[in-house]
C-alpha cells in the first residue's frame, strides 16, 4: 500500500515508527466492501492484530482535489 509506505517515510523522518502510531483516521472516496478489505489487509500487514492503533474510517463522496481517493490523518507519539 503506497499510502502506508509514504506514512512510514514521514514517521521515520521524525524518528517514529508504526509502533508509535496512536490513532489513524482514513477518508476514502466511494468506500465499499472491496476497499474495506484492501485497507484492512494493508493495516494487518503493518501492525500485529494486538497492536493496531485506534482507527476511524470515514467514507466520503469527494476529497479536496479531483483524483484524490484516500486521505489519512495520523497521531503518533514517542515517549522520552
Amino acid at each position: 500500500c503506497i499510502l502506508l509506505s509514504n506514512l512510514e517515510i514521514a514517521l521515520n523522518a521524525h524518528e517514529l515508527s508504526f509502533e508509535d502510531v496512536l490513532k489513524i483516521t482514513v477518508l476514502i472516496v466511494d468506500h465499499d466492501s472491496e476497499k474495506l478489505n484492501i485497507w484492512s489487509k494493508a493495516m494487518q500487514e503493518r501492525w500485529p492484530l494486538d497492536t493496531l492503533p485506534a482507527s476511524t474510517l470515514i467514507p466520503v463522496p469527494k476529497l479536496a482535489l479531483d483524483g484524490m481517493l484516500i486521505e489519512v490523518d495520523v497521531i503518533a507519539f514517542k515517549s522520552a
